[in-house]
């Protein structure tokens, strides 16, 4: 074989090596391609937020405080 041919053997099979380290990239598997800024689901829709808590009104003067419930113990002091 003559020097060009082997040089046009060579280039040949470097083309081929250097394609295939740049369509395989060490990887064996197939794996799916994803951007970390690109979301593959759709975000979830905000929950609507809880009603705000009113606090009970206040018992009025007039209105006399409940009677303990016999049944329970008194709250120790």
């Amino acid at each position: 074989m003559s020097r060009t041919t082997n040089l046009v053997i060579a280039a040949i099979v470097l083309i081929i090596a250097i394609w295939a380290a740049v369509h395989y990239s060490g990887r064996m598997t197939p794996q799916p391609s994803t951007a970390p800024n690109v979301q593959t689901t759709p975000a979830p829709a905000p929950s609507p937020s809880p009603a705000p808590v009113t606090p009970a009104p206040a018992p009025s003067p007039s209105t006399p405080a409940p009677a303990p419930n016999p049944a329970q113990p008194a709250p120790a002091q």
